[in-house]
C-alpha cells in the first residue's frame, strides 16, 4: 500500500482474516460413582502457506489447465465439535467411558476453475469444500492392581464430505469428469478403531507390557490407467493393525 492506493503492480492488499473459537465443557456427578460430561467447541485451522501463496506472481500458462494460484484470502478452516458422554466405576480398579461425538466441517479448501478473455484457463484455491464426522468411543480401564494394568477403547465413526483432496475440481476438469455431487467418504474415515494395552509385571523382577492397535480399512479410489473407474472413495484398503510388544 503505497501512498494510500491499494493498488500497487496490478495487486491489492488481502483482507484480513479473523476467527473466533469459543469452547465450553460441562461435567455433572449423578451418583459417587457416575459422571455425565458435556462439551461444545469451534476449531479453526490456518491454511498452509503452499495454499496462501502458490504461484504468488499470479502467472496463467496459455492453453489447457495447467496453472494454479494460492489465494491470500482463504478463511480457516473450521470444526464445530459436539461431545456428551458418560464416566462409571464399576469397581475400585475398573472404569468405563461411553462418549459420543460428532463434527461439522466447513471451509475446508477446494479450487474454483476460472477461463479468462483469452480462454485460457487457470484453478485458485477457495473455501468450498464441507464434512461431517459422527461416532461413539467405548473406554474401558483397569488401575494398576494385583500385578496388572490395562485399557482398550473401540470407536465407530462415519466421515462423509464432498472431497478429500483440495485439488479435486483440479484433476477433474483436467481430465473432463464431472465433480462428485454427493458426499463421499473422506480419506480418513475409518470406521472401527480398536486400541488396547496390558501390563503385566513382578516388583523388582521383570515386566511385560503389549499394545495393540487395529482399524477397518481407509477409503480409496480405484482407478484404471490413472482415471478413477467409479466415484471417489468407493473401495476400502486391507484392515491395518500393529502390536508392539516389550518385556524387560
Amino acid at each position: 500500500n503505497v501512498r494510500g492506493n491499494p493498488w500497487v503492480n496490478n495487486y491489492r492488499d488481502a483482507e484480513p482474516m479473523h476467527s473466533l473459537t469459543p469452547r465450553i465443557g460441562i461435567s455433572y456427578p449423578i451418583t459417587d460413582r457416575g459422571v455425565i460430561h458435556f462439551s461444545y467447541g469451534h476449531f479453526s485451522q490456518i491454511p498452509t502457506f503452499e495454499h496462501l501463496y502458490d504461484n504468488s506472481e499470479f502467472e496463467v500458462w496459455p492453453g489447457s489447465l495447467t496453472s494454479t494460484m494460492g489465494n491470500a484470502e482463504l478463511k480457516p478452516q473450521r470444526t464445530v465439535i459436539y461431545e456428551i458422554g458418560l464416566q462409571q466405576q464399576l469397581s475400585e480398579d475398573i472404569g468405563v467411558d461411553v462418549t459420543g461425538f460428532y463434527k461439522d466441517i466447513r471451509y475446508l479448501l477446494g479450487m474454483e476453475i476460472v477461463t479468462t478473455y483469452t480462454q485460457d484457463m487457470y484453478a485458485y484455491y477457495i473455501n468450498r469444500d464441507y464434512g461431517n464426522v459422527m461416532g461413539i468411543t467405548l473406554a474401558l480401564e483397569k488401575r494398576r492392581s494385583n500385578n496388572i494394568s490395562a485399557s482398550i477403547d473401540y470407536t465407530y465413526q462415519i466421515a462423509e464430505g464432498n472431497a478429500s483432496d483440495p485439488m479435486s475440481a483440479f484433476y477433474n476438469a483436467k481430465s473432463n469428469k464431472v465433480s462428485e455431487i454427493q458426499v463421499v467418504p473422506l480419506n480418513w474415515d475409518q470406521t472401527h478403531t480398536l486400541n488396547f494395552n496390558v501390563t503385566l509385571f513382578q516388583p523388582g523382577s521383570w515386566g511385560l507390557s503389549l499394545i495393540g492397535r487395529l482399524g477397518s480399512g481407509l477409503p480409496y479410489t480405484p482407478k484404471i490407467e490413472n482415471v478413477g473407474a467409479t466415484f471417489e472413495n468407493s473401495e476400502r484398503k486391507p484392515v491395518q493393525y500393529t502390536f508392539d510388544l516389550k518385556i524387560n
